[in-house]
C-alpha cells in the first residue's frame, strides 16, 4: 500500500490516477468530508478519459447488509447487459453466507465479466468502509468476487480486456483492515492495492 497526503482533494487526486494505472483497488480513508471532495474530484477527471465508464454507487440509507449489496449491484446493472445463459459460475469461491448472499455476489460477478464496451472501469464506492466496519466478513466475500472476476477479465488472453479500479472509502476502521490485512487482502495473488489517506 502506498500512502499519499495530506493534500488538497484536488491535487491528491490527480496523483491517485497515476498510480491507478498500477493499482486495482485505492482505499480512501480520511474525514467524511475528505473522502467526498476526493471522491468528487477525481470522477471529474475521468469523466474527460476517452473509453473510461466511472460508477458513483449512492451510499445506502438502509444501512443492513443486503441493502448495501443491492445498492452495488444496481449500480453495477445499469451499466452492463447481462446475458441470462452466462451462469458464471463461483462453485470454488467460498460463498457461505446463505443464499440471498450467494445470489447478490453471484449478480455482481457477472456484471463484472459481462462489461465490454470500455477499456476502463472505475467503481468509487462510499460504502465499503460502513461493510468494513460491521459486517467484515460480507466485505471479504465482495473483495473475493472482485478480485476473481478481475482475474478471469485482465489476466487472460482476451484482447482487449476491460480493466477494472474499484475505490473504496472509509474512516480509520477501513484504513486499519487494510494495514492488517486478513482474509482477501492479505492473499499473495490478490490485487495491487492503493492506500490513500486523507486529512
Amino acid at each position: 500500500m502506498i500512502r499519499l497526503g495530506p493534500a488538497h482533494a484536488d491535487s491528491l487526486a490527480e496523483a491517485a490516477l497515476d498510480h491507478l494505472a498500477h493499482a486495482h483497488l485505492a482505499v480512501v480513508a480520511g474525514s467524511a468530508k475528505a473522502r467526498t471532495q476526493f471522491g468528487s474530484a477525481l470522477l471529474r477527471r475521468l469523466e474527460g478519459f476517452e473509453s473510461c465508464r466511472s460508477i458513483r454507487v449512492a451510499p445506502s440509507r438502509d444501512h443492513r447488509p443486503e441493502a448495501v449489496l443491492m445498492r452495488l449491484k444496481h449500480s453495477l446493472s445499469r451499466q452492463a447487459q447481462v446475458d441470462p445463459n452466462d451462469e458464471c459460475e463461483l462453485a470454488n469461491e467460498r460463498l457461505t453466507l446463505g443464499s440471498e448472499y450467494s445470489a447478490i455476489m453471484q449478480s455482481i460477478h457477472r456484471h463484472l465479466r459481462s462489461v465490454d464496451d470500455c477499456r476502463w472501469q472505475v467503481v468509487l464506492w462510499p460504502d465499503a468502509g460502513l461493510m468494513a466496519e460491521r459486517w467484515p466478513e460480507v466485505f471479504d466475500q465482495v473483495i473475493e468476487v472482485v478480485q476473481h472476476a478481475v482475474g478471469l477479465r485482465e489476466f487472460q488472453d482476451e484482447e482487449p480486456p476491460t480493466l477494472h479500479r474499484w475505490i473504496l472509502l472509509g474512516s480509520s476502521a477501513l484504513e486499519e483492515r487494510v494495514e492488517r490485512p486478513l482474509g482477501p487482502l492479505r492473499r499473495s495473488d490478490g490485487l495491487p492495492g492503493l492506500l490513500l489517506k486523507l486529512t
